[in-house]
């Protein structure tokens, strides 16, 4: 209905004008033909589109006002009647956005028109006071509120697939708000399946906008918060705060994850695996720098399970376990890691500029104690931890290779090999002797030799088992053998490492800081708003 209003109210583009509608239509005398209709000119346009805005400017100054007096005494009850009132605002509001985005990129707009949108900051303007917080009024009043935001939900869900369809220019703004109506969906969702079913829907949203922009860390934390604790959930994190624009609330969400982690005794036994849960609680402890005795501890529960036969599920963890493994090693992004510094420095070498100074550079942090922490000890800190990451990787890398003497076994390791091994091209010795970085190269350095392959070669399959198998040696990829251009980091998590089914609506769900991106334009809001319990 609203595109036909639209074709109506503004007229027809140039080339779909001129239909003579009084022509006999020989061939098919049953078919009604188009009306007649005069294309619009510049002036007319225009002149329509400040017409639309100044109704949409009056319609979100009341929803602005109306939202905020809301939020402000949420024990107030609506009546029926308000609650049908308000919606019907708000939705006034949406249809007057769709007509403002369809004027602005019409045929006959002007380069000026079409910029109008991303000037005005719309598509976020349309996002936070037209949807999110009449969607925080409706969460905050349930469950009476419940039945009004499921039909909100589904009405801006509508809107916003429209203009997925309509509105290329501000493509990425709508696939991300698709994505965080289906999680709205899904947290107030009271039975699994559905709620199963949206949580897969948001991460089909979320991993779309991952394959278009793979360098936005914000978008991995999404796909995080969506995941059950699992090594997938620490691969989301990871990539969150080590791809190239890092989003450092993760590392809020993945504190959470792991002191949860280590102090639930009991965490193990309802992992789906032993081993993977084991895997989990020694990078959580890893990740809160706890001491050398209890990392060394769980990491020889987790490499005795490892060497268990089928006792680790490779094709679908195995993804995730390099992941992890390449963000410990990295120390999760943080600037004082050598590593991760001696890449950056690299690349700002590369790219032929001087690196810009960082916000987030540390200096002494406080101890657990109140003190201040000496360099000294972060230091001795940061080399222990960096050791014990590059022992995991290698350990890892190593069981990975041992014992695959069948086709299925060696197609399901592939993925952690391959995934692995890119620190072979990329962090390779080269870069850190570039960079300057001593601590780093020695790191790295054995990552990228044969250290790596186990010392029993007996282990191993042989050429001929291997070429048996429909393998040949060119399929594989040789330790120490360098290739080039470089690999980049994976892009994302494969969607078979994508898994809310598990997931029940008894599991909280946190929704830490909301971006969205209109082109150029950011718009962030600190609601930090925490689903409850459904």
């Amino acid at each position: 209905m609203q595109n036909l209003y639209f074709t109506t109210r503004l007229g027809a583009a140039p080339e779909q004008s001129g239909v003579n509608s009084s022509l006999a239509n020989v061939r098919f005398p049953g078919l009604v033909l188009q009306p007649d209709s005069s294309p619009i000119s510049q002036d007319q346009l225009a002149t329509e589109v400040k017409g639309i805005y100044a109704g949409l400017v009056m319609v979100e100054s009341k929803c602005i006002n109306i939202d905020a007096a809301q939020a402000s005494d949420p024990s107030t009850v609506l009546a029926p009647e308000q609650w049908q009132a308000l919606v019907a605002l708000h939705r006034t509001l949406l249809y007057e956005h769709h007509d403002f985005l369809m004027a602005t990129q019409h045929p006959s707009a002007t380069s000026a028109l079409k910029a109008l949108p991303l000037r005005y900051s719309m598509p976020a303007r349309m996002w936070k006071h037209g949807i999110h917080a009449f969607l925080e009024v409706l969460r905050h009043r349930r469950p009476h509120s419940q039945d009004y935001m499921l039909a909100f939900i589904y009405l801006a869900y509508q809107m916003m697939a429209l203009l997925f369809e309509t509105i290329p220019a501000f493509l990425d703004t709508w696939i991300e708000c698709l994505g965080d109506l289906a999680r709205y969906r899904m947290a107030i969702e009271q039975e699994r399946e559905p709620h199963a079913q949206w949580g897969g829907v948001a991460a089909s949203w979320y991993l779309k906008a991952a394959d278009r922009h793979p360098e936005i860390g914000r978008l991995y934390h999404h796909l995080g918060i969506l995941e059950r604790p699992s090594l997938r959930k620490f691969a989301c994190y990871g990539k969150s705060l080590t791809c190239v624009m890092p989003f450092p609330n993760a590392r809020d969400s993945l504190k959470t994850l792991c002191n949860s982690i280590k102090e639930d005794g009991d965490a193990a036994k309802r992992f789906r695996r032993s081993t993977e849960a084991r895997m989990c609680i020694m990078f959580a402890l890893i990740f809160l720098k706890e001491g050398r005795d209890a990392i060394d501890a769980a990491r020889t529960v987790a490499f005795r399970l490892v060497e268990i036969p089928d006792s680790f599920c490779w094709r679908e963890c195995g993804v995730p376990l390099a992941i992890t493994s390449i963000s410990a090693l990295l120390a999760q992004g943080s600037p004082t890691n050598p590593i991760r510094s001696a890449y950056d420095a690299f690349i700002q070498t590369q790219m032929g500029t001087s690196p810009s100074p960082s916000n987030d550079t540390p200096g002494p942090r406080p101890a657990a104690n109140g003190l201040q922490a000496s360099p000294d000890t972060q230091s001795d800190q940061g080399n222990m931890l960096l050791s014990t990451a590059r022992s995991i990787m290698l350990s890892t890398l190593s069981y990975s290779l041992q014992t695959r003497n069948d086709a299925n076994s060696i197609r399901d390791v592939l993925p952690f090999v391959h995934e692995s091994t890119y620190l072979q091209f990329d962090f390779n010795s080269r870069t850190f002797k570039a960079a300057g970085s001593d601590i780093a190269e020695a790191t790295v350095q054995p990552l990228t030799t044969n250290e790596a392959v186990p010392s029993d070669t007996s282990l191993l399959p042989s050429p001929t088992s291997v070429s048996a198998h429909g393998f040949s040696d060119g399929d594989f990829v040789h330790v120490g053998h360098p290739m080039q251009p470089s690999m980049p980091l994976p892009q994302h998590v494969p969607s078979s490492c994508v898994s809310v089914a598990s997931v029940s609506p008894e599991q909280s769900t946190t929704y830490d800081d909301k971006h969205i991106a209109a082109g150029n334009v950011q718009i962030a809001e600190s609601d930090a708003m925490h689903w409850e319990a459904a």
